[in-house]
């Protein structure tokens, strides 16, 4: 038993306890923040696709017809699947 414990100590090296908003100090890496990345990703990502996909709403009600899964194929995705079911 002692020995599996030695081997398993052994085994997976070292582990180092450090507190939480100090893990830059042992990595080198930036601390994250949260509100300029998500900055950064909607700037750089989320504006010029929802740009470049972006279809009027007076359009879209009237090709839907009332039934807005209908054009799923067309526009996109619908939040629930093309035929509605859960994914």
């Amino acid at each position: 038993m002692v020995l599996c414990l030695l081997m398993t100590f052994a085994l997976t090296g070292c582990v180092k306890v450090v507190e939480i908003g100090h893990e830059d100090e042992i990595t080198g890496n930036v601390r994250f923040d949260a509100a300029s990345n998500v900055e950064e990703i909607w700037a750089s990502k989320a504006v010029p696709e929802l740009k470049e996909k972006a279809v009027e709403l007076t359009t879209l009600l009237q090709e839907s017809n009332g039934d807005l899964k209908s054009l799923a194929g067309k526009y996109g995705r619908y939040s629930m699947g093309d035929k509605g079911e859960l994914s």
